[in-house]
């Protein structure tokens, strides 16, 4: 499953595996993924915060959401929905630029 916002970017996520593209622009992608009985993991690549909150509702209990960018907002999340749910948040650091920038050169 991937979730972004537009079909211009449609193709690239089935390129590298996703087998569902949800356009968030189309669809409550939360409601989508919930739909399909939610997921056991989201993992985010956006800055976004508003964005990941949202789709914090999608995980299906003891889900984990993987972080892997820095927004400028803090994450707004709901201690009970993290504890009813026994769901948890965990980010982390996915390299420098400079190797993020070479990766993104040699694809």
């Amino acid at each position: 499953m991937a979730v972004g916002r537009g079909e211009d970017i449609a193709a690239d996520a089935r390129k590298l595996g996703a087998h569902r593209y949800i356009d968030a622009n189309e669809e409550t992608a939360a409601d989508a993924l919930n739909g399909m009985g939610g997921v056991k993991a989201i993992l985010t690549t956006t800055g976004n915060s508003a964005v990941v909150a949202a789709l914090m509702h999608a995980l299906a209990p003891e889900g984990r959401l993987i972080v892997l960018s820095v927004g400028k907002d803090s994450l707004p999340v709901s201690t009970g929905y993290l504890v009813g749910a026994e769901s948890g948040i965990i980010g982390s650091i996915t390299g420098s630029p400079f190797e993020n920038e070479k990766t993104r050169s040699a694809s």
